[in-house]
């Protein structure tokens, strides 16, 4: 669910995104465009993600899993994401929706 969907049914949300740009990985390789966004609600259910970046198929697969789990923002963010990787940018967009992001 997107966010434009998610406020439609839900009086609160929790919305974080991490810039592709601030990921050490895609400085590595020189892919800094994109970025990661996720959509939860009040409690922080997720509700959905958006991944518009390079390697992307290398992040879905982690999103997808919570949601089918019906997880929540602190499952993805309490994960350790291995440093530098791409997936990594998921638990950071995690981690802004719940207002505890130091890498923005």
């Amino acid at each position: 669910m997107g966010e434009k969907e998610a406020r439609k049914k839900y009086e609160e949300l929790k919305v974080g995104r991490f810039e592709m740009s601030k990921s050490g990985r895609s400085l590595t390789t020189n892919q800094e465009t994109g970025f990661v966004k996720v959509v939860a609600d009040e409690t922080g259910k997720l509700l959905g993600a958006q991944i518009v970046a390079p390697r992307a198929s290398d992040m879905i697969a982690e999103a997808t899993l919570a949601l089918e789990m019906q997880g929540y923002l602190e499952d993805i963010a309490n994960t350790i994401h291995a440093h530098p990787t791409f997936p990594e940018a998921l638990g950071e967009a995690c981690e802004d929706a719940l207002n505890e992001s130091i890498h923005k």
